[in-house]
C-alpha cells in the first residue's frame, strides 16, 4: 500500500471514515425528540400502559360523541391518596359531534396502566389518541452523539501516531504489519469491526425482541430503581412480581448490567441502554476470543479467526438475538480465557489470573454456564493428572489452588447470599427434570441457514422450532482440522486443537438427542446436579467456543500449505481459506436480513421501562406442582393493608424500590397485622418511629405487629451483616489484584 511521503497526513480513506463519523455524530445530535406515543382505530377506551413523571399533551380525535360525553384517563393500577385502588388522573367533558382536542395531563410520579376512555360507554369512539411528552425525557441522541464523536477523536489520535510511526519504519521495516499497517493499530481496529458488524441488528430506532428479553430488561431497570431508592447493591428486584419485588438481584448475577445502569442515571432510554450493553458484549467478546487464542498458539491468524468464527457463530447469535438470553451471552465472552486459562495453569507458562478473570466473568453472568464450566475444567484436570507429559507437578497445582481461591474471595459477594437463599424452599429447586427428549437433531445442529424463530420443542419434529445449530461454518473448519490431523507431528497447535475437538465432540453429543438423558436422571445425585440446565442444548456453549479453535487451527492451516502432503497445494488452501470467509459472511448476512424480517421488534422506549416481567423461579413454593410463572399478584391490590384484608388510612405513602415510607393512624380494635405489598424474603427490615420491631411473613407478604398509635412505619430489604462482610472481602480481595498488577508492571518498566 502506497502512503504520502508526509506520514503525519491522513490518507483518504482514513480522512472519510472520521469524516463520516463526524457527520453520524451531528446527525445523532439533531435526532432528539420528546416522547410520542400513538394509537389509531376505532376505540371506547385505550391502553396507555406506564409514562414517567413530568407534563404531557394528549391529542383525542373523537367521533359522534353524545351531549354530556367526557373524556376520563385513569388506572386500576396504582393506589390513591387514601389508600384505595384505581387513581383518576384527568376527567374533562368533550363537546358532542366530531373533532379534536388538546388536553394537559401532569403525572406526579411513574404512573401504570394508564387507561384512555370515553364515558359514558356509547356509539362514540376514540378515533386517535396522541400522548406527547412537554420536555425532552431521553438524552440519547446526546449519548450517541458523544460516543461517536469519542470514537472519531479516538481514531483521529490513532491515525496520527500510527502513519507518524511508519515514517520512521519505513527504512527499518522491522515492525510487524497487519493489512498495510503496524499491527499493534490495525488489530484492535478489525476486532472493534468485528464487534461492530456482530452488532448491526441493534442499529435502529426498535429493539429485536427475543424470547426473555424483557425479563432482563426488568432486571436491568431493577438496578436503577433499586440504586435510586439508595440500596447498594441491589438486591432485590423492584418491578417483578407485579411490583412486589424478587430475589432476582441475588440469585441471577448481575455485576455486568451496573455499567448500563449508570446510562440510565445519564437520563438515556432503557432501550438504548439495553443495545449498548448488547453492543459491548459483541465487542468484548471478538476481543477476549482473539487475545485467547492469540496467546495459546502465539499467531495472530490463529486468533483472527477464532474471533470471526465465535463472534458470528450461529448459537451465540442466536442467543443474543432470538432467544434474549443475555446472562448466556455475557458468559460465553469468557469462555475463550476459561480455555486460555486452564492451558496457562496446566500446560503454558502458569499465568492463573486468566482463570480467576476468566471464571469470575462467566460466575457473575450466568449460574448455569459456571456449572458447565467446572464440569468439562474438571475432565481437563482429571486428564491432566493421568497424563505422561505432565510437569511442574508441584508449582501447577499450587498455581490452580491459588486460581480456585482468588475466585472465591473476589465472588464471595455473589456467593454468600446466594448460598444463604439456597435454604429457603423457592421453586427453582423443585424443578422437573426436563433434560430428556429435548434434545437437538444433527440435522438441526449444523444448519448454515438457521430459523430465527420458533421454541424449543420436543422430540419427534424439527419444524417451527428455535435455532438450534452451531452453524455449518464451525463444521467445516472442524472438518479441515481433522485433515491436518493427516500429517503426524507433535505441536502446539495440534495438542490443543485435539482437546478442543474432543470436548466439543463430547459437549455436542451431550446437546443432541442420542444422549441418555434419561439413564442420568435414574441416579439422584446426577439429577439434581444436572435438573437445574433444562434444556440440553445448553451444551452447544462449550462446543461454539472448543470448535472455534479447532476450526480455526484447520482454516489456517490449510491457508498456509500444511496439506501439501494430501495434494492440497497453498494456493488452492487459500482458495479454501476464502471460501470459509464467504460462508461466514453470507450465513451471518441471511441470519440478519431473517431477524429484520421476521422477528419483533419494539420501539415504545416507555413502554419498555413499565415492563413487570419475571418467572417464579425465587418465589416460595406454595404447592406440590412446579409453576414457573405466578399470576396471583395484581397491582392493583398493592395496598397496605391488615390481617382482616381491608386497607388502612394514612397521612403519607411512598414507595421506591424495594422500600416503603408510611405514616398511619390506628388501626383500631380486631387488625392486629400489617401487611405491606412486598413479597416476603428474610432480610427485610422495618422500624416503627425509628425502632426496629420483629419482621414475619402473612400470606407471602412482608408484615408486622401493628403500632397501637399514629406511627412512622420504613421498611426496607437490609439484608444480613455478613453479605456486608462479604461486600467488603470482595472489595479487598479486587483492590488488592489491582494493587498487585500495578506494583509488577511498574517493576517490570
Amino acid at each position: 500500500m502506497r502512503h504520502q511521503k508526509n506520514f503525519c497526513q491522513f490518507t483518504g480513506i482514513q480522512m472519510a471514515i472520521i469524516g463520516c463519523l463526524m457527520i453520524l455524530g451531528v446527525l445523532f445530535l439533531g435526532n432528539g425528540r420528546p416522547y410520542k406515543g400513538e394509537w389509531e382505530g376505532e376505540f371506547q377506551s385505550i391502553f396507555v400502559g406506564f409514562l414517567q413523571n413530568g407534563q404531557y399533551t394528549l391529542e383525542v380525535t373523537y367521533e359522534n360523541l353524545p351531549k354530556g360525553s367526557r373524556l376520563l384517563v385513569r388506572t386500576d393500577d396504582m393506589t390513591d391518596e387514601n389508600n384505595r385502588a384505581g387513581v383518576v388522573f384527568l376527567e374533562q367533558e368533550i363537546h358532542e359531534g366530531s373533532g379534536v382536542i388538546r388536553i394537559p395531563l401532569s403525572l406526579e410520579s411513574p404512573s401504570y396502566g394508564i387507561v384512555a376512555e370515553i364515558m359514558p360507554d356509547d356509539a362514540a369512539h376514540i378515533a386517535k389518541l396522541v400522548v406527547q411528552s412537554n420536555h425532552l425525557i431521553y438524552k440519547d441522541h446526546y449519548v450517541l452523539f458523544g460516543i461517536v464523536i469519542l470514537a472519531a477523536g479516538v481514531l483521529t489520535f490513532l491515525f496520527h501516531r500510527m502513519n507518524r510511526e511508519m515514517g520512521a519504519w519505513e527504512s527499518q521495516g522491522t515492525e510487524r504489519m497487519f493489512l498495510g499497517y503496524p499491527e499493534k493499530y490495525m488489530t484492535p481496529l478489525v476486532l472493534v469491526g468485528i464487534g461492530l458488524l456482530a452488532s448491526l441488528p441493534l442499529f435502529s430506532d426498535g429493539l429485536l425482541w427475543g424470547d426473555d428479553t424483557a425479563f432482563h430488561l426488568v432486571r436491568l431497570e431493577g438496578i436503577y430503581q433499586g440504586m435510586r431508592a439508595g440500596d447498594f447493591p441491589v438486591r432485590i428486584t423492584p418491578q417483578q412480581v407485579a411490583g412486589y419485588g424478587s430475589l432476582t438481584a441475588v440469585m441471577y448475577p448481575q455485576l455486568f448490567l451496573y455499567p448500563a445502569v449508570l446510562l440510565r442515571f445519564m437520563g438515556v432510554s432503557l432501550l438504548l441502554s439495553y443495545k449498548l450493553l448488547l453492543a459491548a458484549v459483541n465487542l468484548a467478546t471478538a476481543f477476549s476470543a482473539y487475545y485467547a487464542g492469540e496467546k495459546i498458539f502465539h499467531s495472530r491468524k490463529i486468533g483472527i479467526w477464532i474471533s470471526v468464527l465465535y463472534t458470528f457463530s450461529a448459537y451465540r447469535l442466536s442467543n443474543m438475538y432470538v432467544r434474549g438470553a443475555l446472562g448466556e451471552s455475557l458468559a460465553m465472552v469468557f469462555l475463550p480465557l476459561i480455555i486460555w486459562g486452564v492451558y496457562e495453569i496446566l500446560w503454558g507458562e502458569g499465568r492463573w489470573l486468566v482463570l480467576v478473570w476468566g471464571m469470575t466473568g462467566v460466575l457473575e453472568s450466568h449460574v448455569l454456564s459456571t456449572e458447565i464450566c467446572i464440569l468439562f475444567m474438571g475432565a481437563e484436570l482429571f486428564f491432566w493428572l493421568c497424563s505422561k507429559r505432565k510437569r511442574e507437578f508441584g508449582k501447577r497445582f499450587w498455581n490452580g489452588c491459588k486460581a480456585v481461591a482468588v475466585t472465591l474471595l473476589l465472588n464471595v459477594s455473589f456467593l454468600i447470599p446466594v448460598l444463604y437463599y439456597s435454604r429457603e424452599n423457592f421453586q427453582c429447586f423443585h424443578m422437573p427434570f426436563e433434560l430428556s427428549g429435548t434434545g437437538a437433531y444433527f440435522s438441526q445442529l449444523f444448519t448454515l441457514f438457521p430459523p430465527v424463530d420458533g421454541a424449543s420443542l420436543g422430540a419427534g419434529t424439527t419444524q417451527h422450532e428455535m435455532p438450534i445449530t452451531i452453524g455449518g461454518v464451525l463444521l467445516g473448519g472442524v472438518i479441515l482440522y481433522l485433515l491436518l490431523l493427516g500429517k503426524k507431528e507433535d505441536t502446539k497447535e495440534r495438542g490443543v486443537g485435539v482437546h478442543c475437538f474432543v470436548y466439543g465432540g463430547i459437549a455436542l453429543l451431550m446437546a443432541s438427542w442420542l444422549f441418555p438423558w434419561d439413564r442420568i436422571a435414574e441416579r439422584e445425585f446426577l439429577r439434581e446436579m444436572f435438573t437445574p440446565l433444562q434444556f440440553p442444548w445448553r451444551f452447544l456453549g462449550p462446543v461454539t467456543v472448543c470448535w472455534s479453535f479447532a476450526a480455526a487451527v484447520g482454516i489456517v492451516g490449510v491457508g498456509e500449505g500444511k496439506l501439501a502432503w494430501a495434494g492440497v497445494e497453498e494456493r488452492k488452501g487459500g482458495w479454501i481459506l476464502g471460501v470459509m470467509g464467504a460462508l461466514v459472511i453470507v450465513s451471518t448476512g441471511y441470519f440478519f436480513d431473517h431477524l429484520a424480517q421476521d422477528r419483533e421488534q419494539r420501539a415504545d422506549k416507555m413502554a419498555l421501562e413499565g415492563l413487570s416481567d419475571g418467572d417464579g423461579m425465587y418465589l416460595y413454593r406454595d404447592s406440590e406442582e412446579f409453576r414457573a410463572i405466578q399470576l396471583d399478584y395484581d397491582r392493583g391490590k398493592a395496598i397496605v393493608r391488615t390481617n382482616h384484608g381491608e386497607g388502612m388510612a394514612y397521612q403519607e405513602y411512598r414507595k421506591e424500590g424495594s422500600r416503603i415510607y408510611v405514616e398511619v393512624t390506628p388501626i383500631g380494635e380486631g387488625a392486629e397485622v400489617i401487611m405491606f405489598p412486598l413479597y416476603w424474603y428474610p432480610g427485610y427490615e422495618i422500624r416503627i418511629n425509628g425502632q426496629k420491631v420483629p419482621v414475619f411473613p402473612r400470606e407471602t407478604l412482608v408484615a408486622c405487629e401493628a403500632p397501637e398509635e399514629e406511627a412512622v412505619i420504613e421498611v426496607r430489604y437490609e439484608g444480613f451483616w455478613f453479605f456486608k462482610a462479604a461486600d467488603l472481602v470482595t472489595l479487598m480481595t479486587f483492590c488488592g489484584m489491582l494493587g498487585r498488577s500495578i506494583y509488577v508492571k511498574k517493576k517490570m518498566a
